[in-house]
């Protein structure tokens, strides 16, 4: 009777530390992105470990992009409001700018021209290009973003959701977002997608 209790309980053990190592290695499904359209392939979407262990999604092309964003709007830059914490948990809170948007076009979602949405960009390395392609006098931008409740919309990746245009027609991306084009990792928008877009 001792060696079956002896028995069990090493099975019990050996089950225990088992489940506790695959769960321990495993990630929470509130720490993935949402990748949940069906049709969309999910090799084309990766995760790209920011600063302070927020991941976020790297996109092999905008075509992606545009299936992935709630909302993707061309618009002006027509007020910086400044560096603020934002809450994004109980556990974690970061500096964002944040920006005010004047909707030009409307190309999915659920703004329409001429509305003004608040806008938040990682006041860190994460968001450094994209703020950069901010503060500088572009004549547009083009914005993937994703909509959340309760705090100012984000862009969809701080690297590869926004594009500036120049008042010359010139695209202008994240330094970061132009090196994944120049070097195959992704693709940038093609002239007949920006013809229509900036129509």
């Amino acid at each position: 009777m001792k060696r079956c209790h002896v028995l069990s309980l090493a099975w019990i053990l050996f089950f225990g530390l088992l489940f506790s190592t695959v769960t321990g290695c495993a990630r929470s499904e509130k720490d993935l992105p949402d990748h949940s359209d069906p049709n969309t392939n999910l090799s084309d979407v990766q995760e790209d470990n920011g600063e302070g262990g927020v991941d976020f999604p790297f996109f092999k092309s905008f075509q992606v992009m545009d299936e992935q964003a709630e909302v993707i709007v061309t618009g002006t830059l027509s007020n910086y409001l400044g560096i603020h914490a934002v809450e994004l948990s109980d556990e974690l809170s970061l500096d964002y700018h944040i920006y005010e948007i004047s909707v030009g076009k409307s190309l999915k979602g659920e703004y329409d021209s001429g509305d003004v949405f608040k806008l938040k960009v990682l006041a860190s390395e994460p968001g450094a290009g994209a703020a950069n392609l901010l503060q500088k006098d572009y004549q547009t931008y083009l914005f993937y973003l994703s909509i959340y409740d309760d705090s100012p919309v984000t862009l969809l990746s701080p690297d590869q959701a926004i594009v500036a245009v120049d008042s010359l027609g010139d695209i202008h991306y994240t330094q970061m977002a132009h090196r994944y084009i120049q070097e195959g990792e992704a693709t940038g928008l093609s002239e007949e997608a920006m013809a229509s877009i900036f129509s």
